[in-house]
C-alpha cells in the first residue's frame, strides 16, 4: 500500500513539472512521435538530445529519480518485467 502511495506522489510530481517546463512537454512529444506539433528548430533540438542521451542533463536534479523510476516501471520504458523471454 505505502509504495502505491509513493508511486502516485512520483507521478503527480513528474506531471506537474512537465506542466512548469515547456522543454519536457515538447520532448514528451518528439518522442511519442507527434513532431508535426513541434517547429523545424524544436524538432532538431529535440532530436539532437534524444540522439547524444543528454536527457540525464535535462531533467531538472531533484526530478531525475522520479522520471527514472517512472519511465522504467511503466510501458512507455520498457522495464515493467511483462512478458519476460528469459522467464519461465
Amino acid at each position: 500500500m505505502e509504495e502505491v502511495l509513493i508511486r502516485e506522489i512520483r507521478v503527480e510530481r513528474i506531471k506537474q513539472a512537465q506542466e512548469e517546463e515547456v522543454w519536457i512537454a515538447g520532448m514528451k512529444k518528439y518522442l511519442s512521435g507527434s513532431i508535426a506539433e513541434l517547429t523545424q528548430a524544436e524538432g532538431r533540438s529535440y532530436g539532437k538530445i534524444a540522439a547524444d542521451d543528454e536527457v540525464d542533463e535535462q531533467v531538472p536534479e531533484t526530478l531525475q529519480p522520479d522520471v527514472l523510476h517512472h519511465y522504467h516501471t511503466t510501458l512507455e520504458g520498457g522495464h515493467q518485467e511483462v512478458g519476460d523471454p528469459t522467464s519461465g
